[in-house]
């Protein structure tokens, strides 16, 4: 592969950014086994220093021109709108995305526009972890970076990113559904593809069955092996939009095909949420509701693994992992002893897939 001066600079940045997330990880887990994990430890500076460094990281991240990747793409639709104007009439799938744009064209050049991008998307996912973790929010926010993907939709597939932290955020006011519900709105009309997770989580609300969720994930692993691509030219076709066409395009450059390494990251949290929920009585709503849904949204993805750029389907699970590994380490009524031990094995976990 011949690597332009700008597609090196944009790789030696974002690699730089996933090892920076890497090793605060192995140094966040050396600290969870000195600290009680689950009681108020003050850490809410560090978490907003981590906060500040990735928005820097993620928002000074090179475009890449001439690379013809995601973010070229989003820095040039910006100049598009700042030049040209944005017509929602005409353009508007996701109309929630061009109001952002169309709100920082006239004070934003493009550099300045994807830093501000980077701060929505880092500050939506704080704010979110302040509330589901209340005084450990910084715990909750390293496995959050940590996760495989986070980086990605930071830099990358921005739009997307956004999307789900919205969800992310609008899951944390599940006792506000008027605010949850908006927030869920937001983030459909920001990214259509945030209808497949909602509709997970809706469903997950109303019937409250893990163990046939579990069944159903286990069966989808097979079908997935066998007629994967066929699932795959099925979508396809039922979404008449041109951005779901590498579904089926065959790219040199990513690995496509039936990703075990994908399979076991995402069976991980299905058992840490099983034996908390199952084998240690882990009682609580909300976890019980996300941990469902991550099932089914996750099995939803099984069924196109087989996709080119198949994590883009598989982090409209993953985003809801970290709860599902970590909300109940952190409350008074830890499921399991020494929860900090927990926590730290997570971490680095999350560490070492994040080096694959």
């Amino acid at each position: 592969m011949n690597l332009t001066p700008q597609l090196l600079e944009f790789l030696q940045w974002y690699n730089q950014t996933k090892f920076i997330v890497v090793v605060v990880s192995i140094i966040g887990a050396f600290f969870a086994l000195t600290l009680p994990v689950n009681k108020k430890n003050h850490t809410f500076f560090f978490a907003t220093a981590y906060a500040a460094l990735m928005i820097f990281r993620l928002g000074c991240n090179p475009v890449g021109w001439t690379t013809y990747g995601d973010r070229m793409a989003y820095a040039t639709g910006f100049l598009s709108i700042k030049h040209n104007g944005y017509d929602f009439m005409l353009e508007g799938k996701d109309p929630m995305w061009g109001l952002i744009s169309n709100i920082c064209a006239p004070f934003c050049d493009v550099e300045l526009y994807l830093i501000v991008l980077a701060i929505i998307y880092i500050t939506i996912y704080f704010f979110a972890c302040q509330r589901f973790a209340k005084g450990n929010i910084l715990w909750l926010l390293l496995v959050t970076v940590a996760s495989m993907g986070f980086t990605s939709y930071g830099v990358n597939t921005l739009r997307a990113g956004i999307a789900i932290s919205g969800i992310f955020l609008g899951l944390s006011f599940h006792r506000r559904p008027i605010i949850m519900y908006s927030l869920f709105a937001i983030s459909v009309l920001t990214h259509f593809s945030m209808s497949i997770p909602i509709c997970m989580i809706l469903i997950s609300k109303y019937y409250n069955k893990t163990s046939l969720y579990i069944k159903l994930w286990l069966l989808a692993v097979p079908i997935g092996l066998i007629a994967g691509s066929i699932f795959n030219s099925f979508l396809s076709t039922i979404v008449d939009d041109s951005r779901t066409s590498y579904l089926t395009t065959q790219n040199t450059l990513y690995q496509q095909g039936f990703r075990w390494d994908f399979i076991i990251y995402s069976f991980i949290p299905i058992i840490v949420g099983y034996y908390y929920t199952a084998k240690k009585n882990y009682k609580n709503r909300l976890y019980q509701q996300i941990l469902n849904a991550y099932i089914l949204t996750n099995s939803f993805w099984v069924l196109v693994i087989r996709a080119n750029f198949t994590d883009r389907f598989a982090y409209l699970s993953w985003f809801m992992m970290p709860i599902v590994l970590v909300y109940p380490l952190l409350q008074r009524d830890a499921p399991v002893k020494r929860p900090n031990y927990w926590l730290a094995i997570i971490l680095l976990g999350e560490a070492a897939f994040k080096m694959i």
